[in-house]
């Protein structure tokens, strides 16, 4: 079976893929591989998706794309874009993903799905409190998606590392603890996340 393809926002999101097709053998005997490929940054995922989608389409390498962005600060410095009034986290979810899917021409919409790391990709982290031996994070587990954009995960995790003399470095300390985490309590924690594994679920089944 082809692999999922999943467009990635930077560096720390590249590491999901063995942590995605871990949940998803999880729930279906047959998973297929998944691929990240690092866009580089919020500016360039917008300025090539489209075009990177249309690439793998015609050349089929897989079985459908996934995008996922970060919701904390998609709306900054965009031209074009900002949400409306009073929006909701949903509602907030729902337009960014319109703004991105508007870009993709409408004969390739139906092979990709954008979703969003609500608020920050460290929400995931957050999700399995055991991986952090040396800060207590115990008052931002339970709901790790509620780190909001006040103040985002990874700000949060800095504030706690700066607080014992450590620094926390989004890349390195990404790459080094999402190995440790237990997929199925992001699964369960994280609604946004899983959101898209049930959607990757469905196009996997569905391809049978």
């Amino acid at each position: 079976m082809k692999p999922l393809v999943v467009l990635v926002e930077g560096n720390s999101e590249k590491w999901l893929d063995d942590f995605i097709h871990q949940l998803l053998t999880r729930k279906l005997p047959d998973a297929p591989q998944v691929q990240t490929v690092n866009m580089g940054g919020k500016d360039s995922y917008l300025k090539e998706v489209a075009a990177r989608v249309q690439r793998y389409a015609a050349q089929e390498i897989a079985l459908a794309m996934f995008g996922l962005l970060d919701l904390y600060r998609f709306a900054d410095n965009l031209k074009g874009f900002d949400y409306s009034p009073n929006s909701t986290v949903a509602e907030k979810v729902g337009q960014a993903r319109e703004h991105v899917v508007s870009k993709i021409a409408p004969q390739f919409r139906s092979q990709f799905h954008q979703h969003f790391a609500v608020h920050e990709f460290e929400a995931y982290l957050l999700s399995d409190p055991k991986v952090f031996n040396s800060i207590d994070i115990s008052d931002l587990t339970d709901e790790p998606e509620a780190v909001n954009f006040d103040s985002p995960p990874s700000r949060r995790l800095i504030q706690r590392y700066e607080a014992i003399g450590r620094e926390y470095r989004k890349q390195t300390m990404a790459r080094f603890l999402l190995p440790k985490v237990d997929p199925t309590l992001v699964y369960e924690k994280c609604l946004y996340f899983r959101a898209m594994i049930d959607e990757m679920i469905e196009t996997v089944s569905q391809a049978k």
